[in-house]
């Protein structure tokens, strides 16, 4: 168990990093004791935010907010145990995923959307994360890295996000533009670029184009 959300990670800061980090160590430990393997779900937000940059498995890991800085805790206890390993997500899409949840529901509704922009991810399906699990497991000597960045092969908004959508749903999604406030991207950057060495040259996972990944994310959701 974690509390994943990153302004309840500023605002709730001792809370969570005893939940976060003191406990989710201690739970690793004992686990690790019992020469048990450890999956451990991270986030792209232990690289920080370096304009420009394009981070890889190798990046160091620079985390200026509070939840990345409790991801990157946990991953610094661990590295180069040999139980351990990390799978860095980067934005994971699926039909319930919150955003697309938020505009399937305004598409039920009939209300107006609003879409904060720019927020930048190389967006991954859950399908895709599943499958990069399960290769671990089956696989697990077989990735040498104690980290795995599980991002899509583009750079994707939430705008285009949003766009992919009313594509697939006749344009049904109305939805204005909003630029978030500065607090919104205090707690996270508005973009963060980030590829893997490994899932796709590896075959874990085969490169498609954003556009088929949301839509097999959404196959068979209706409206």
């Amino acid at each position: 168990a974690a509390i994943s959300g990153p302004d309840q990670c500023a605002t709730e800061y001792d809370v969570c990093w005893k939940i976060n980090v003191i406990g989710t160590i201690k739970f690793i430990s004992k686990a690790i004791e019992r020469n048990c393997c450890i999956l451990f779900f991270s986030s792209d937000a232990v690289f920080g935010n370096i304009p420009g940059m394009i981070y890889n498995e190798n990046s160091q890991t620079r985390a200026i907010t509070p939840y990345g800085r409790m991801k990157k805790a946990v991953e610094d206890e661990f590295k180069g145990n040999k139980y351990f390993k990390a799978i860095r997500l980067s934005y994971v899409v699926s039909s319930k995923d919150r955003f697309v949840t938020y505009c399937l529901n305004s598409m039920r509704y009939g209300n107006m959307a609003e879409i904060y922009h720019p927020f930048y991810r190389n967006c991954i399906s859950v399908q895709e994360v599943v499958q990069l699990v399960i290769w671990l497991i089956n696989n697990w000597e077989g990735m040498k890295t104690p980290f795995i960045n599980a991002a899509g092969s583009e750079l994707v908004s939430r705008l285009r996000i949003a766009d992919e959508i009313n594509q697939l749903y006749n344009n049904k999604l109305k939805y204005i533009i909003v630029k978030p406030a500065d607090a919104f991207y205090s707690n996270r950057p508005a973009i963060t670029q980030m590829e893997s060495l490994f899932i796709y040259n590896m075959g874990i996972i085969k490169r498609e184009p954003f556009t088929r990944v949301i839509a097999k994310a959404l196959e068979g959701v209706k409206i």
